[in-house]
Protein backbone atom coordinates (compact mmCIF):
# COMPACT_ATOMS: atom_id res chain seq x y z
CA UNK A 1 0.00 0.00 0.00
CA UNK A 2 1.01 3.66 -0.36
CA UNK A 3 1.25 3.95 3.42
CA UNK A 4 3.57 0.95 3.72
CA UNK A 5 5.78 1.73 0.73
CA UNK A 6 6.03 5.50 1.23
CA UNK A 7 4.99 6.80 4.64
CA UNK A 8 6.29 3.98 6.83
CA UNK A 9 9.31 2.73 4.87
CA UNK A 10 10.18 6.28 3.78
CA UNK A 11 10.36 7.32 7.44
CA UNK A 12 7.62 9.95 7.27
CA UNK A 13 5.49 8.16 9.87
CA UNK A 14 7.61 6.86 12.71
CA UNK A 15 8.39 7.26 16.39
CA UNK A 16 10.30 10.41 17.30
CA UNK A 17 11.25 11.05 20.91
CA UNK A 18 8.79 8.41 22.02
CA UNK A 19 5.88 9.81 19.98
CA UNK A 20 4.50 8.28 16.77
CA UNK A 21 3.73 10.92 14.15
CA UNK A 22 4.48 12.50 10.81
CA UNK A 23 7.71 14.38 10.21
CA UNK A 24 10.85 14.62 8.14
CA UNK A 25 11.61 11.38 6.23
CA UNK A 26 14.85 9.51 5.76
CA UNK A 27 16.76 8.04 2.87
CA UNK A 28 15.78 8.93 -0.67
CA UNK A 29 12.95 11.24 0.43
CA UNK A 30 15.16 13.66 2.41
CA UNK A 31 16.04 15.90 -0.55
CA UNK A 32 12.41 16.08 -1.65
CA UNK A 33 11.31 17.02 1.88
CA UNK A 34 13.97 19.74 1.97
CA UNK A 35 12.60 21.15 -1.29
CA UNK A 36 9.13 21.33 0.24
CA UNK A 37 10.44 23.12 3.35
CA UNK A 38 12.49 25.53 1.21
CA UNK A 39 9.37 26.38 -0.77
CA UNK A 40 7.44 27.01 2.44
CA UNK A 41 10.16 29.32 3.82
CA UNK A 42 10.11 31.28 0.56
CA UNK A 43 6.43 31.99 1.22
CA UNK A 44 7.07 33.87 4.46
CA UNK A 45 6.10 37.35 3.25
CA UNK A 46 3.29 36.42 0.87
CA UNK A 47 1.27 33.39 -0.05
CA UNK A 48 2.39 31.04 -2.78
CA UNK A 49 0.04 28.90 -4.90
CA UNK A 50 0.09 25.22 -4.09
CA UNK A 51 0.32 24.51 -7.82
CA UNK A 52 3.80 26.11 -7.83
CA UNK A 53 5.00 23.60 -5.24
CA UNK A 54 3.44 20.71 -7.14
CA UNK A 55 5.12 21.82 -10.35
CA UNK A 56 8.50 22.03 -8.59
CA UNK A 57 8.13 18.47 -7.31
CA UNK A 58 7.07 17.14 -10.71
CA UNK A 59 10.19 18.52 -12.43
CA UNK A 60 13.73 17.17 -12.27
CA UNK A 61 15.57 16.36 -10.16
CA UNK A 62 12.58 15.09 -8.14
CA UNK A 63 10.15 13.81 -10.78
CA UNK A 64 7.43 12.91 -8.27
CA UNK A 65 4.53 11.05 -9.89
CA UNK A 66 0.87 11.97 -9.45
CA UNK A 67 0.23 9.08 -7.03
CA UNK A 68 2.63 10.00 -4.20
CA UNK A 69 2.54 13.77 -4.90
CA UNK A 70 -0.60 14.66 -2.85
CA UNK A 71 0.47 12.29 -0.09
CA UNK A 72 3.80 14.10 0.21
CA UNK A 73 2.11 17.52 0.34
CA UNK A 74 -0.51 16.47 2.90
CA UNK A 75 2.20 14.82 5.05
CA UNK A 76 4.10 18.13 5.08
CA UNK A 77 0.96 20.12 5.93
CA UNK A 78 0.13 17.80 8.83
CA UNK A 79 3.70 17.54 10.12
CA UNK A 80 4.15 21.32 10.04
CA UNK A 81 0.59 22.31 10.84
CA UNK A 82 1.82 24.89 13.34
CA UNK A 83 4.10 26.55 10.82
CA UNK A 84 2.29 26.36 7.47
CA UNK A 85 -0.92 28.29 6.86
CA UNK A 86 -3.16 26.72 4.21
CA UNK A 87 -5.72 28.87 2.39
CA UNK A 88 -8.64 27.79 0.23
CA UNK A 89 -10.14 30.44 -2.04
CA UNK A 90 -8.37 33.07 0.04
CA UNK A 91 -9.74 31.90 3.42
CA UNK A 92 -7.62 30.32 6.14
CA UNK A 93 -8.24 26.57 6.58
CA UNK A 94 -8.22 26.05 10.37
CA UNK A 95 -8.30 22.25 10.25
CA UNK A 96 -7.05 19.81 7.62
CA UNK A 97 -9.95 17.38 7.46
CA UNK A 98 -10.55 14.61 4.94
CA UNK A 99 -12.91 16.77 2.88
CA UNK A 100 -10.21 19.46 2.62
CA UNK A 101 -7.73 16.85 1.39
CA UNK A 102 -10.25 15.61 -1.19
CA UNK A 103 -10.73 19.13 -2.56
CA UNK A 104 -6.99 19.74 -2.53
CA UNK A 105 -6.37 16.63 -4.65
CA UNK A 106 -9.25 17.43 -6.98
CA UNK A 107 -8.43 21.10 -7.58
CA UNK A 108 -5.13 22.32 -6.08
CA UNK A 109 -5.58 25.66 -7.89
CA UNK A 110 -7.89 26.80 -5.08
CA UNK A 111 -5.15 26.50 -2.45
CA UNK A 112 -2.23 28.65 -1.28
CA UNK A 113 0.51 28.27 1.32
CA UNK A 114 2.27 30.72 3.60
CA UNK A 115 4.97 30.29 6.20
CA UNK A 116 4.70 32.09 9.52
CA UNK A 117 7.77 33.87 10.94
CA UNK A 118 7.38 36.06 14.02
CA UNK A 119 9.38 38.94 15.46
CA UNK A 120 10.07 39.25 19.23
CA UNK A 121 7.09 41.56 19.85
CA UNK A 122 4.73 39.14 18.16
CA UNK A 123 6.13 36.27 20.20
CA UNK A 124 5.41 38.19 23.42
CA UNK A 125 1.81 38.60 22.34
CA UNK A 126 1.55 34.89 21.62
CA UNK A 127 3.00 34.08 25.02
CA UNK A 128 0.30 36.19 26.69
CA UNK A 129 -2.41 34.56 24.62
CA UNK A 130 -1.13 31.07 25.28
CA UNK A 131 -2.61 31.03 28.79
CA UNK A 132 -5.94 32.36 27.48
CA UNK A 133 -6.53 30.21 24.40
CA UNK A 134 -6.62 26.41 24.55
CA UNK A 135 -4.83 24.77 21.61
CA UNK A 136 -3.99 21.22 20.58
CA UNK A 137 -0.26 22.02 20.27
CA UNK A 138 1.04 21.77 23.81
CA UNK A 139 4.61 21.49 22.67
CA UNK A 140 4.85 24.80 20.86
CA UNK A 141 5.24 26.80 24.11
CA UNK A 142 3.56 29.82 22.60
CA UNK A 143 6.16 30.26 19.86
CA UNK A 144 3.93 29.44 16.90
CA UNK A 145 1.17 31.62 15.54
CA UNK A 146 -1.08 29.10 13.83
CA UNK A 147 -2.16 27.01 16.85
CA UNK A 148 -3.53 30.16 18.50
CA UNK A 149 -5.24 31.47 15.36
CA UNK A 150 -6.66 28.06 14.45
CA UNK A 151 -8.05 27.58 17.97
CA UNK A 152 -9.77 30.97 17.80
CA UNK A 153 -11.14 30.42 14.30
CA UNK A 154 -12.37 26.92 15.13
CA UNK A 155 -14.08 28.14 18.30
CA UNK A 156 -16.17 30.53 16.22
CA UNK A 157 -16.62 28.20 13.23
CA UNK A 158 -18.23 25.61 15.53
CA UNK A 159 -20.81 28.05 16.92
CA UNK A 160 -24.44 27.25 16.15
CA UNK A 161 -26.41 29.62 13.87
CA UNK A 162 -27.81 31.62 16.80
CA UNK A 163 -24.39 32.29 18.29
CA UNK A 164 -22.99 33.18 14.87
CA UNK A 165 -25.45 36.03 14.32
CA UNK A 166 -26.68 37.32 17.69
CA UNK A 167 -25.71 40.82 18.76
CA UNK A 168 -26.84 40.17 22.33
CA UNK A 169 -23.25 39.86 23.53
CA UNK A 170 -21.29 41.28 26.44
CA UNK A 171 -18.81 42.74 25.78
CA UNK A 172 -20.31 44.29 22.61
CA UNK A 173 -16.89 44.09 20.92
CA UNK A 174 -17.42 40.33 20.70
CA UNK A 175 -19.59 40.94 17.63
CA UNK A 176 -16.68 42.43 15.70
CA UNK A 177 -14.29 39.77 17.00
CA UNK A 178 -16.66 37.07 15.73
CA UNK A 179 -16.93 38.68 12.30
CA UNK A 180 -13.15 38.93 11.98
CA UNK A 181 -12.60 35.32 12.99
CA UNK A 182 -15.27 34.07 10.58
CA UNK A 183 -13.63 35.86 7.64
CA UNK A 184 -9.96 35.57 8.63
CA UNK A 185 -7.57 35.54 5.67
CA UNK A 186 -4.23 36.55 7.21
CA UNK A 187 -3.25 35.10 10.62
CA UNK A 188 -0.64 37.76 11.36
CA UNK A 189 -2.85 40.68 10.44
CA UNK A 190 -5.76 39.13 12.32
CA UNK A 191 -3.90 38.61 15.58
CA UNK A 192 -1.53 41.55 15.64
CA UNK A 193 -3.53 44.28 13.88
CA UNK A 194 -7.25 43.63 13.42
CA UNK A 195 -8.17 42.06 16.77
CA UNK A 196 -6.27 44.61 18.90
CA UNK A 197 -8.00 47.41 16.96
CA UNK A 198 -11.44 45.78 17.43
CA UNK A 199 -10.85 45.50 21.17
CA UNK A 200 -9.90 49.15 21.48
CA UNK A 201 -6.26 49.01 22.39
CA UNK A 202 -2.69 48.75 21.19
CA UNK A 203 -0.15 46.04 21.93
CA UNK A 204 2.86 48.32 22.34
CA UNK A 205 3.71 47.54 25.99
CA UNK A 206 3.60 44.48 28.21
CA UNK A 207 0.58 45.94 29.99
CA UNK A 208 -1.16 46.51 26.64
CA UNK A 209 -0.45 42.96 25.61
CA UNK A 210 -1.94 41.53 28.80
CA UNK A 211 -5.04 43.72 28.54
CA UNK A 212 -5.49 42.65 24.91
CA UNK A 213 -5.21 38.99 25.92
CA UNK A 214 -7.82 39.47 28.67
CA UNK A 215 -10.26 41.30 26.37
CA UNK A 216 -9.91 38.70 23.64
CA UNK A 217 -10.47 35.96 26.19
CA UNK A 218 -13.64 37.68 27.42
CA UNK A 219 -14.92 38.15 23.87
CA UNK A 220 -14.40 34.48 22.98
CA UNK A 221 -16.12 33.41 26.22
CA UNK A 222 -19.08 35.65 25.31
CA UNK A 223 -19.34 33.94 21.92
CA UNK A 224 -18.96 30.35 23.08
CA UNK A 225 -21.34 30.96 25.98
CA UNK A 226 -24.01 32.83 24.01
CA UNK A 227 -26.28 29.81 23.57
CA UNK A 228 -26.04 28.78 27.23
CA UNK A 229 -26.99 32.30 28.24
CA UNK A 230 -29.97 32.14 25.89
CA UNK A 231 -31.17 28.97 27.63
CA UNK A 232 -30.74 30.64 31.03
CA UNK A 233 -32.70 33.67 29.80
CA UNK A 234 -35.49 31.41 28.52
CA UNK A 235 -35.64 29.67 31.90
CA UNK A 236 -35.80 32.96 33.79
CA UNK A 237 -38.70 34.15 31.65
CA UNK A 238 -40.55 30.86 32.21
CA UNK A 239 -40.00 31.20 35.96
CA UNK A 240 -41.41 34.73 36.01
CA UNK A 241 -44.39 34.11 33.74
CA UNK A 242 -45.48 30.82 35.36
CA UNK A 243 -44.54 31.81 38.91
CA UNK A 244 -42.02 29.00 39.41
CA UNK A 245 -39.16 28.72 41.87
CA UNK A 246 -36.35 26.43 42.93
CA UNK A 247 -33.56 24.76 40.97
CA UNK A 248 -33.74 24.07 37.25
CA UNK A 249 -34.74 20.47 37.98
CA UNK A 250 -37.43 21.61 40.41
CA UNK A 251 -38.81 24.13 37.92
CA UNK A 252 -38.97 21.44 35.25
CA UNK A 253 -40.79 19.11 37.66
CA UNK A 254 -43.31 21.83 38.63
CA UNK A 255 -44.19 22.31 34.97
CA UNK A 256 -44.55 18.55 34.49
CA UNK A 257 -46.86 18.19 37.51
CA UNK A 258 -49.03 21.14 36.41
CA UNK A 259 -49.20 20.00 32.78
CA UNK A 260 -50.04 16.32 33.30
CA UNK A 261 -53.74 16.83 34.30
CA UNK A 262 -54.31 19.15 31.32
CA UNK A 263 -53.24 16.80 28.52
CA UNK A 264 -56.64 15.21 27.83
CA UNK A 265 -58.46 18.55 27.96
CA UNK A 266 -56.27 20.70 25.71
CA UNK A 267 -58.06 21.29 22.38
CA UNK A 268 -55.97 24.03 20.75
CA UNK A 269 -53.19 22.29 18.82
CA UNK A 270 -50.43 24.61 20.06
CA UNK A 271 -51.47 24.37 23.70
CA UNK A 272 -51.96 20.62 23.32
CA UNK A 273 -48.40 20.16 22.10
CA UNK A 274 -47.16 22.45 24.88
CA UNK A 275 -48.75 20.48 27.73
CA UNK A 276 -47.99 17.11 26.14
CA UNK A 277 -44.29 17.88 25.92
CA UNK A 278 -44.08 19.32 29.43
CA UNK A 279 -46.03 16.41 30.90
CA UNK A 280 -43.45 13.88 29.71
CA UNK A 281 -41.34 12.24 32.39
CA UNK A 282 -38.33 12.45 30.10
CA UNK A 283 -37.65 15.02 27.38
CA UNK A 284 -35.09 14.61 24.65
CA UNK A 285 -32.41 17.19 25.27
CA UNK A 286 -32.81 20.31 27.36
CA UNK A 287 -36.40 21.01 28.50
CA UNK A 288 -35.87 24.73 27.90
CA UNK A 289 -35.16 23.97 24.24
CA UNK A 290 -38.47 22.07 24.05
CA UNK A 291 -40.43 24.98 25.52
CA UNK A 292 -38.72 27.54 23.30
CA UNK A 293 -39.24 25.45 20.16
CA UNK A 294 -42.97 24.95 20.80
CA UNK A 295 -43.65 28.56 21.77
CA UNK A 296 -41.85 29.87 18.68
CA UNK A 297 -43.71 27.65 16.24
CA UNK A 298 -41.28 24.74 16.01
CA UNK A 299 -38.11 26.74 15.30
CA UNK A 300 -35.12 25.24 17.19
CA UNK A 301 -33.41 27.67 19.55
CA UNK A 302 -30.09 27.02 17.84
CA UNK A 303 -31.52 28.72 14.73
CA UNK A 304 -33.20 31.68 16.45
CA UNK A 305 -32.42 35.26 15.60
CA UNK A 306 -32.53 38.12 18.10
CA UNK A 307 -36.03 38.92 16.81
CA UNK A 308 -37.11 35.39 17.72
CA UNK A 309 -35.89 35.97 21.28
CA UNK A 310 -38.13 39.04 21.53
CA UNK A 311 -41.04 37.18 19.94
CA UNK A 312 -40.68 34.38 22.50
CA UNK A 313 -41.15 36.83 25.36
CA UNK A 314 -44.51 37.95 23.93
CA UNK A 315 -45.74 34.52 22.87
CA UNK A 316 -44.89 32.97 26.23
CA UNK A 317 -47.33 35.38 27.89
CA UNK A 318 -50.05 34.16 25.52
CA UNK A 319 -49.25 30.51 26.26
CA UNK A 320 -49.36 31.17 29.99
CA UNK A 321 -52.78 32.83 29.73
CA UNK A 322 -54.19 29.88 27.80
CA UNK A 323 -52.44 27.43 30.13
CA UNK A 324 -53.87 29.16 33.23
CA UNK A 325 -57.41 29.24 31.85
CA UNK A 326 -57.30 25.54 31.04
CA UNK A 327 -55.79 24.86 34.46
CA UNK A 328 -58.71 26.66 36.13
CA UNK A 329 -61.25 24.65 34.14
CA UNK A 330 -59.61 21.31 34.88
CA UNK A 331 -59.14 22.16 38.57
CA UNK A 332 -62.82 23.08 38.95
CA UNK A 333 -63.94 19.99 37.07
CA UNK A 334 -61.89 17.76 39.34
CA UNK A 335 -63.09 19.62 42.46
CA UNK A 336 -66.79 19.66 41.63
CA UNK A 337 -67.17 16.47 39.63
CA UNK A 338 -69.29 18.44 37.12
CA UNK A 339 -70.04 16.97 33.71
CA UNK A 340 -69.08 20.27 32.08
CA UNK A 341 -67.06 23.29 33.16
CA UNK A 342 -67.28 26.68 31.48
CA UNK A 343 -65.03 29.69 31.87
CA UNK A 344 -66.30 33.18 31.11
CA UNK A 345 -64.20 36.31 31.19
CA UNK A 346 -64.70 40.04 30.59
CA UNK A 347 -62.04 42.62 29.79
CA UNK A 348 -62.86 46.14 28.58
CA UNK A 349 -59.35 47.55 28.37
CA UNK A 350 -59.65 49.82 31.41
CA UNK A 351 -60.10 47.36 34.26
CA UNK A 352 -58.59 44.08 35.28
CA UNK A 353 -60.17 40.98 33.82
CA UNK A 354 -63.28 39.63 35.52
CA UNK A 355 -63.71 35.90 35.09
CA UNK A 356 -65.54 32.93 36.53
CA UNK A 357 -65.25 29.17 36.22
CA UNK A 358 -68.70 27.59 36.20
CA UNK A 359 -69.26 23.88 36.91
CA UNK A 360 -72.40 22.48 35.26
CA UNK A 361 -74.08 19.30 36.42
CA UNK A 362 -76.76 17.35 34.61
CA UNK A 363 -79.51 18.86 36.74
CA UNK A 364 -78.73 22.37 35.52
CA UNK A 365 -78.74 21.61 31.80
CA UNK A 366 -82.49 22.03 31.37
CA UNK A 367 -82.66 25.43 33.09
CA UNK A 368 -79.59 26.62 31.18
CA UNK A 369 -81.24 25.59 27.93
CA UNK A 370 -84.44 27.52 28.75
CA UNK A 371 -82.58 30.75 29.59
CA UNK A 372 -80.42 30.38 26.49
CA UNK A 373 -83.53 30.22 24.31
CA UNK A 374 -84.98 33.34 25.95
CA UNK A 375 -81.78 35.28 25.40
CA UNK A 376 -81.47 34.03 21.83
CA UNK A 377 -85.06 35.05 21.13
CA UNK A 378 -84.47 38.51 22.56
CA UNK A 379 -81.36 39.04 20.47
CA UNK A 380 -82.74 37.71 17.20
CA UNK A 381 -81.47 35.29 14.59
CA UNK A 382 -77.72 35.75 14.20
CA UNK A 383 -77.74 34.44 10.63
CA UNK A 384 -79.78 37.41 9.37
CA UNK A 385 -77.88 40.13 11.24
CA UNK A 386 -75.38 42.53 9.77
CA UNK A 387 -71.88 42.63 11.22
CA UNK A 388 -72.73 45.85 13.07
CA UNK A 389 -75.90 44.40 14.64
CA UNK A 390 -74.06 41.22 15.61
CA UNK A 391 -71.36 43.26 17.39
CA UNK A 392 -74.01 45.33 19.20
CA UNK A 393 -75.63 42.16 20.54
CA UNK A 394 -72.32 40.67 21.58
CA UNK A 395 -71.47 43.90 23.42
CA UNK A 396 -74.84 43.76 25.18
CA UNK A 397 -74.19 40.17 26.23
CA UNK A 398 -70.76 41.23 27.51
CA UNK A 399 -72.28 43.98 29.63
CA UNK A 400 -74.79 41.57 31.15
CA UNK A 401 -71.99 39.09 31.85
CA UNK A 402 -69.89 41.87 33.39
CA UNK A 403 -72.67 42.89 35.75
CA UNK A 404 -73.16 39.28 36.86
CA UNK A 405 -69.43 38.81 37.34
CA UNK A 406 -69.19 42.04 39.31
CA UNK A 407 -72.09 40.96 41.50
CA UNK A 408 -70.38 37.63 42.13
CA UNK A 409 -67.12 39.37 43.02
CA UNK A 410 -68.90 41.78 45.41
CA UNK A 411 -70.73 38.86 47.04
CA UNK A 412 -67.46 36.95 47.47
CA UNK A 413 -65.84 40.01 49.06
CA UNK A 414 -68.71 40.30 51.52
Amino acid sequence: SMYESMLRLGGFHRVRQGVLGLGSPKGEWKDTWKAVMDFVRSANHERQPLTALLETLRRAPFGIKEGPLPILVVAALLAKRDEIALYEDGVLVPEIRIEVVERLVRDPRSFELQSQHLDPRQRRILKALRSKVATDSAGSEGKELLPIVKALVLAVAKLNPFSRQTRRLDPPEAVEVRNMLLTATDPKKLLFVDLPAALGGSVATEKDVQEFADRLHDAVLALTGAYSRLLDEIEEQIRQVFGLHGTTVEVRNQLRVRSAPLVEFAVDSRLQLFVQELARDQLRGDWREAVGRIVNGGLPLSHWTDRDVTAFQLKLQEFESEFRRLEELVTEKQRSGATRVLRIGYLDGTHSEAAAVIPIDSGSESRIGELSEQVRSALGNGHTLTSYERNVRLAALAQVAASLLEHERTTDDD
